[in-house]
């Protein structure tokens, strides 16, 4: 039996090329016997939980061929049913059209056989002649005259076909040269407008039957694997077109089993199940590309070149090897995305989707996975200069093969490096925040509120803290030059990671802290300050800044050890020890003590 069913499909042969009203009935009768027979062997060479059933499966002669060529098989099946059924629903959708389209060119063939016989013939007489002028202008008016709605029409146009036909054998009008091409036109259109007749929603609703693939719905996670590598081995993603839209049949079929109320509800539900392994087939595309940019990319554009250089430079610069393989790899990712761009896949089921959006979404989500490993460092020892140089050193070439990925797949790299970053910091801070740092909430809230407006009402509400930071605004005015020269590795690393170039200054407390500790914190305050325009001497910056760190040190020393670390730092950015802005300091550090 397998065997029968194997031979069966060596010897059906999908067409290629356009598909033509005339073709649809032999068409249907081919999905048919293609999917009977691929519906067999599928079901009978699938992996099952029983030990059992697995020796069933091991016993077919035919199996080591069958498993090696299934994808194949289903995937030409697919793509030829995809042809067809598009064909059939554009048939469908213009069928008033394209049949008086039809008939119109069957009609002006007749006429213009009808004129022929008003010209004069050796082998007929004159009699004849009018005669069949008048009979061909009979059948004219009749192929003109049929009503559009009538289901018998389509024989009808069969039986005037075969009238010709007779007609032409009996007086012998394929000898004469122009007739028989005359003949031979209006045959096939008269074909052409007897299968426009014949297209029903009923014989598509059948051939969807036939099409069926909800067989393929339980061991479609099984061979995900295998349409992944089919997909690179050949940058090809117009077979996850064919083989969706296969799918989604099953989901057409499903619902005409049900009332309309229920149809939408079964219908996107399904939907979203085949929607969900869709993208899972997809992101093979994105993890490919970071695959290329983090063995190739990042290394080929890890060093910037200066714009004037010397002959050695220069030599090195033009490396072949290094350029082949840059090339190699931009053409690489240049084919995947266009691939995916030409995929056009419109719906999943009754679900709308857009496949690039599909494709910035996999490289966002793969983005988000390989970001909190470059900013993370296990070194629990290192000083925070330390940390942020070496962060640094990670994020820069990876950002800089991102940018460069992200050009040659359309995609706004910028934006999406900046806004994934941000959500890093903003998860790993708040993760860090509930797990130790809970005490402080009601500082964080107060910390919040100067961010978010400088409204007259916020003022008065934080009117102490607000005054203390002004306080501060105006030393770090006064005194440009007293910003520490250690801080450039931060300045650094925040230019490198998109989210401002700052020109703030920077303070510099006394008290050592664990720097993996503050890293996460110290970079989640820049995200804020950025979103508060961080990239000039902003006030609302400044209080931001100012504010943020007391409420570090504060997490991290502990209420009884703050004060002491607030005095610390009040005597390394205020220069005299009775001056009113060490005072306000000290005051907000004894308010810090006791709110919290």
């Amino acid at each position: 039996m397998a065997s029968y069913h194997y031979n069966a499909l060596g010897k059906l042969s999908i067409p290629q090329g356009k598909i033509s009203p005339n073709d649809f009935d032999a068409h249907i009768r081919l999905i048919s016997q293609y999917n009977s027979s691929l519906r067999w062997l599928i079901l009978h060479t699938s992996k099952t939980t029983t030990k059992k059933a697995s020796s069933y499966v091991q016993a077919i002669d035919i199996y080591p061929q069958f498993d090696a060529q299934a994808l194949v098989l289903l995937l030409r099946a697919s793509n030829f049913e995809m042809d067809f059924f598009t064909a059939y629903k554009e048939c469908l959708r213009n069928k008033k059209e394209n049949i008086q389209k039809f008939t119109g060119a069957a009609c002006a063939v007749i006429t213009e056989m009808a004129q022929l016989f008003s010209q004069d013939f050796g082998s007929l007489n004159k009699d004849r002649q009018t005669k069949l002028h008048d009979w061909f202008l009979l059948m004219k008016k009749t192929l003109e005259e049929l009503d559009l709605e009538n289901r018998r029409n389509g024989e009808f146009v069969i039986q005037v076909k075969r009238r010709i036909a007779q007609v032409g054998e009996m007086h012998d009008l394929s000898r004469n040269l122009a007739l028989a091409q005359h003949l031979q036109r209006l045959e096939t259109q008269l074909d052409c407008l007897s299968a426009l007749y014949n297209v029903r929603e009923e014989d598509e609703r059948q051939a969807q039957r036939y099409a069926d693939p909800s067989y393929l719905w339980p061991i479609l996670d099984d061979w995900t694997p295998r349409i992944q590598r089919r997909i690179l081995e050949s940058s090809n993603v117009n077979v996850v077109r064919a083989l969706f839209f296969k799918l989604s049949i099953s989901i057409s079929t499903l619902c005409d089993r049900f009332s309309d109320e229920r149809k939408n509800l079964i219908g996107r539900a399904y939907s979203y199940h085949l929607e969900r392994r869709l993208r899972t087939i997809l992101q093979t595309i994105p993890n490919k590309l970071f695959m290329v940019l983090k063995t190739t990319l990042c290394p080929a554009l890890q060093r910037q070149w200066d714009p004037v250089l010397d002959k050695s430079a220069a030599r090195e610069m033009a490396d072949f090897d290094d350029n082949f393989h840059l090339a190699e790899s931009t053409y690489t990712i240049s084919n995947l995305s266009l691939g995916v761009s030409r995929m056009a896949l419109k719906k999943v089921g009754v679900i709308s989707i857009n496949p690039k959006e599909l494709l910035e979404e996999g490289i966002r989500r793969e983005l988000a996975l390989e970001l909190p490993s470059l900013l993370t460092l296990l070194d629990k020892n290192s000083s925070l200069e330390d940390v942020l140089r070496i962060l640094s050193l990670n994020l820069h070439p990876f950002q800089r093969g991102f940018i460069y990925m992200c050009e040659h797949v359309d995609v706004n790299g910028h934006d999406m490096w900046r806004e994934e970053v941000d959500a890093v910091l903003r998860r790993t801070a708040k993760d860090l925040m509930e797990r130790g740092l809970a005490p402080v909430g009601q500082l964080l809230l107060l910390l919040i509120m100067l961010c978010q407006s400088k409204k007259q009402h916020c003022q008065l509400h934080a009117a102490p803290l607000f005054s203390v930071l002004s306080a501060c605004d105006r030393f770090l005015v006064s005194s440009p030059d007293g910003v520490p020269s250690d801080v450039a590795p931060l300045v650094n690393l925040l230019r490198d990671c998109g989210l401002c170039t700052p020109s703030l200054a920077l303070y510099k407390t006394k008290v050592t802290v664990p720097s993996n500790t503050i890293v996460y914190l110290l970079l989640t305050l820049y995200v804020s300050m950025s979103k508060l325009n961080g990239t000039r001497k902003d006030s609302i910056c400044g209080r931001t800044f100012i504010a943020g760190l007391f409420c570090l040190l504060h997490q991290i020393n502990g209420v009884e050890e703050f004060g002491k670390t607030a005095e610390l730092f009040a005597d390394s950015i205020v220069p005299g020890k009775n001056s009113n802005e060490r005072q306000l300091l000290l005051s907000y550090s004894s308010s810090v003590v006791t709110f919290s």
